[in-house]
C-alpha cells in the first residue's frame, strides 16, 4: 500500500518511512486537484494526486494521475495554506508561483491542513491571511 503512496521507496522500506510522513501522503493521496497560475488563476492542469513524495522533510512531490511529470512544491516557500472545510489551497510566491487546490473532503480535511500547515510552518513557509479559496472555472 505504501509503495503506491510514495512510489519513490524501495520494495520493504515501509517501515524506514515516519509516521508523520505516512500521515502527509495518506492525507493527500487520491484527492483531485486542480493547479493554478497564481498570478491570473489560470487553470494549467488538473488530476487526481496518484502518489506523493518527500525526499525530504520540505519538499512535497505530487504524481498526478495521467501525467508523467511530477509537480514540486517547496514547502517552505509557501506563501499561505488555507481551506474550507473540503478543500485545501496552497500557493507558492516564489518560482513558478503556482496555486494548487486540492480537495481533500471533509473526512481527512483537519488532519490534512493540520499536517500541511505544520510541515510548512517547520520548513520555514511565512503563512498569511490569504485572499478567499479559488473557485471560479469549475
Amino acid at each position: 500500500m505504501l509503495a503506491a503512496i510514495l512510489p519513490t521507496l524501495p520494495v520493504g522500506a515501509d517501515a524506514a518511512v515516519p509516521a508523520a510522513d505516512r500521515a502527509f501522503a495518506a492525507a493527500l493521496n487520491g484527492s483531485p486537484v486542480r493547479v493554478l497560475q497564481a498570478k491570473d488563476f489560470k487553470e494549467l492542469k488538473r488530476g487526481t494526486i496518484a502518489g506523493v513524495e518527500l525526499p525530504d522533510r520540505c519538499t512535497l512531490r505530487l504524481t498526478l494521475q495521467g501525467l508523467t511529470q511530477l509537480e514540486t512544491v517547496s514547502l517552505g516557500e509557501l506563501h499561505f495554506v488555507q481551506g474550507d472545510g473540503v478543500s485545501i489551497d496552497i500557493a507558492s510566491r516564489t518560482g513558478e508561483q503556482r496555486e494548487y487546490v486540492i480537495q481533500i473532503g471533509q473526512k481527512r480535511y483537519a488532519q490534512a491542513s493540520r499536517l500541511l500547515t505544520s510541515r510548512a510552518t517547520s520548513c520555514g513557509a511565512k503563512l498569511v491571511g490569504p485572499p478567499p479559496i479559488v473557485t471560479k472555472g469549475g
